[in-house]
């Protein structure tokens, strides 16, 4: 058996993380603010599957506004980011899951991080709400671990510890050395009658899965 045809028959799976940070601060005078950074080294390899994700760190900020100062915004607000995933290998990746979800951080800011958006944008532009029943992949079925009524970080978590989550629907794909290229927009509003805490830092990091079948 040729070297050629033993590649062909390999299932080339690749992970990568992508890592949002998000903070909180109880009380009035508080308002929150977005950085980002990141950069992605590509890594070529026959048959293979490598996934790019920009950016890497992504960071929510609450602050404590300084006596005398102004807002900039109210609690509450809705805080989002979008995750962009391609691939830079040979293969088509024919199947991309997220595979696990960690948390560090507080668990009240665990726990009232009510996820208020969660849109997966397809290769070629078609956008999926994951909340909504009627959707597929739908990700508002996770169980409501502390009871708050609503969709959180850590209920989230929970969900796809039980299984990995699909990215994008049967059909798509992301093929190497082209242009197209799937999308995550994550909003989160915290909940701050439920924080306790003054303030503190929460670190999301999503790990990925993808195959090529």
């Amino acid at each position: 058996m040729s070297n050629d045809k033993n590649i062909s028959r390999r299932k080339a799976l690749a992970t990568i993380a992508g890592t949002g940070a998000a903070a909180a601060a109880g009380g009035a005078g508080t308002f929150a603010y977005i950085t980002d950074s990141g950069e992605a080294d590509v890594s070529l390899q026959a048959g293979s599957i490598v996934l790019q994700v920009s950016p890497e760190t992504i960071d929510f900020t609450s602050e404590t506004a300084s006596d005398g100062e102004d807002n900039e915004q109210d609690d509450g607000d809705e805080m989002t980011t979008t995750i962009t995933l391609q691939n830079a290998g040979t293969l088509p990746a024919k199947a991309l899951h997220v595979s696990s979800l960690s948390l560090t951080g507080n668990d009240d800011l665990k726990n009232n991080a009510k996820v208020t958006t969660l849109n997966l944008v397809q290769p070629g532009g078609t956008s999926i709400d994951a909340l909504d029943s009627g959707s597929s992949p739908y990700y508002g079925d996770a169980d409501d671990q502390n009871g708050n009524g609503f969709l959180d970080l850590a209920d989230l978590k929970a969900r796809i510890d039980q299984a990995p989550l699909p990215a994008f629907t049967s059909g798509q794909q992301l093929k190497p050395f082209q242009e197209n290229q799937l999308q995550i927009e994550l909003g989160v509003t915290y909940d701050y009658e439920g924080i306790t805490s003054n303030g503190g830092t929460l670190e999301a990091t999503f790990e990925f899965t993808a195959a090529q079948q």
